[in-house]
This record gives C-alpha cells, structure tokens and sequence, in this order.
C-alpha cells in the first residue's frame, strides 16, 4: 500500500506542473510532427512489444496512435520502464504515458468506491 500511495504521490506530484508546461509541450508535438509516448511494452494488454520487429501492441498503444492522428502528427514509441514511467514526462523523455496507469492508480486509492463491475 506505501507503494502504491508513493506513486500516487508522484503522479500528482509530475502533473501538477502540466497547466504551465502544456502548451509548450503541445507546441513541441505540433511543430516537430511527433508525439513521444513512454510505455514500458510489458503489461498485457496494454502494451505489449513484439521484439521480433520492435514493435507494439494493445489499448494503450492503440489510444496513443489514434491521438497522434487527431493531431495530425506521428507517434514514436519510446521505451521506458516502471520506475522512470512517470519521470520520464516531467524530464521530457516523451510526451505521455498510456492512459490506464493513471485509471489503474485511482481504482487503487478508491476501489471501494466503484463496484467490480464498473472498473474491472
């Protein structure tokens, strides 16, 4: 439970300084036509990397390529791990994670709150 508080902490912590950082990431994605994406390729079925041809796969993966072409952008892959996940943003490795990590660590805190038919 310490983990998953202390990672919580840090996700709050490394977003709290997005409302200013934003707009210049956002101008980054959109004059340099990319869209970085941290993912770590290990959590079926999220993200899976298929290391025969350096690629990968799932809902995470899936979400972030539709988001590149919103923005009409590409969407380059970088490959992280658990523990730089969230400082890989905050130290501009990449743009963004994938979307169920920030779901998964709410559900952690609130499980109570939402039945096992509602989050999974």
């Amino acid at each position: 439970m310490k983990l998953i508080n202390t990672t919580v902490t840090l996700c709050f912590l490394a977003f709290a300084t997005l409302p200013a950082s934003a707009q210049s990431a956002l101008n980054d994605i959109l004059n340099n036509g990319v869209l970085k994406v941290g993912t770590t390729g290990d959590w079926n079925p999220m993200t899976m990397k298929d290391v025969a041809n350096n690629t990968y796969t799932g809902y995470d993966i899936d979400v972030m390529t539709e988001l590149a072409k919103d923005l009409n952008v590409e969407v380059e892959f970088v490959p992280t791990d658990w523990k730089t996940l969230v400082s890989g943003v905050t130290a501009g490795k990449y743009h963004i994670t994938g979307c169920r990590v920030f779901d998964i660590l709410f559900l952690a805190r609130h499980r109570s709150a939402y039945p096992r038919d509602e989050c999974g």
